[in-house]
């Protein structure tokens, strides 16, 4: 059966090859669900090791609007290249903060391999905020 009877959107073909849409986005998940997911996994597996308390989900979940914040920017950014990337490097350097805070304030020995002035730079930017 042909790929043009299997779907009923119409299709392209160059050179005998059918050629998918700009507008086709199957197989692409966002950016930001990505890095939830594998930040939410990491700090799971060091629960579970015994390295990271279970306390810093009380210090990290305090900050679930930021997924809506950074959900609504990924929306007005769009899908191109760029604003997939600049979303994403925005998502990742929220969600370490995030995460560096709750290391911070469970007394994790892992903060040992974060730059000092980072943990500054985060407790400092969460405190002016007054989150």
């Amino acid at each position: 059966m042909d790929n043009e009877a299997k779907t009923n959107s119409p299709t392209v073909k160059v050179f005998g090859s059918c050629v998918k849409d700009e507008g086709d986005k199957e197989g692409r998940g966002s950016s930001v669900t990505g890095l939830l997911v594998l930040f939410a996994g990491v700090i799971l597996l060091f629960n579970y090791a015994g390295e990271v308390s279970w306390e810093i989900w009380h210090y990290i979940w305090p900050f679930w609007p930021v997924l809506l914040v950074l959900a609504g920017v990924s929306i007005l950014l769009g899908d191109g290249g760029a604003a997939r990337l600049v979303v994403f490097l925005l998502a990742f350097v929220i969600f370490s903060m995030i995460i560096v805070y709750g290391l911070e304030h469970t007394g994790s020995a892992l903060t040992k391999y974060v730059p000092r002035d980072f943990i500054e730079f985060t407790n400092n930017t969460i405190k002016e905020l007054k989150l």
